[in-house]
């Protein structure tokens, strides 16, 4: 992904107005939750709407510690197949900047547009630099009913993604998710934080029982994103 460090701006051009507005109706209601955005956006050679990747948004000041980062572009202006929540943007927390995550939520922007990620799905994260124990992410809609909007007259959502280890994923498989989301309220969501020790350990895996469903996908670490000064054109 490069990074542009100019925002967004209106455009006049009638073959632009809807997108535009879309634009900056999502970004009006990400910014109530999650504060004013930061400068710098988060995006890839191809656009969503063409079949690339997600732009990423990223919020330093939303109330909490760390950093907020959200697609921008999922909602009304792609071809995502609907989820529970209908269109949705990706939305995760870290405790301090991250690199690595708006890559992440890109790579798994694209993966959404045919292969719908549901709340309490499960995705794999594949192997992971020396050091980290997150093996997956917890989706989970974000703050209901506060992260639902209309869009363009579309009702939308926000789905939370959260890291996970071998061992909390393990007791999710084995105990379901009741057990497991209220060991990872008391000291973990919303954040991400890659070296973390688990919460639960996996011991769970001995009780057994149904499997919540899973999202059949897997995710690389992705790669840092290169930083780059560029204006992405609206479609016409």
């Amino acid at each position: 992904m490069a990074k542009r460090s100019e925002p967004r701006k209106g455009k006049k051009d009638e073959g632009e107005s809807d997108w535009q507005r879309a634009w900056d109706a999502r970004q009006a209601f990400l910014e109530s939750l999650f504060g004013r955005a930061e400068r710098g956006i988060y995006t890839s050679l191809f656009p969503i709407y063409l079949g690339g990747n997600c732009d990423v948004l990223t919020f330093k000041k939303h109330g909490g510690k760390g950093c907020a980062y959200a697609t921008a572009g999922l909602t009304v202006t792609s071809d995502q197949r609907r989820s529970k929540l209908g269109q949705y943007e990706l939305v995760m927390f870290t405790r301090k900047p991250d690199k690595f995550v708006p890559g992440l939520l890109s790579q798994l922007s694209h993966y959404t547009l045919d292969h719908p990620i549901q709340p309490f799905d499960t995705i794999g994260m594949g192997e992971q630099p020396k050091g980290v124990t997150l093996r997956a992410l917890l989706a989970l809609e974000f703050d209901p009913p506060r992260g639902r909007f209309k869009l363009m007259g579309k009702t939308c959502g926000l789905l939370l993604l959260v890291g996970i280890t071998e061992g909390e994923l393990a007791a999710y498989r084995a105990k379901g998710r009741k057990e497991v989301l209220a060991a990872l309220d008391r000291s973990v969501l919303p954040y991400t934080d890659p070296k973390r020790t688990t919460v639960i350990e996996p011991a769970a895996r001995m009780v057994t029982g149904p499997r919540p469903a899973r999202a059949r996908t897997s995710a690389a670490a992705p790669r840092s994103p290169r930083r780059r000064t560029r204006r992405r054109r609206s479609p016409r």
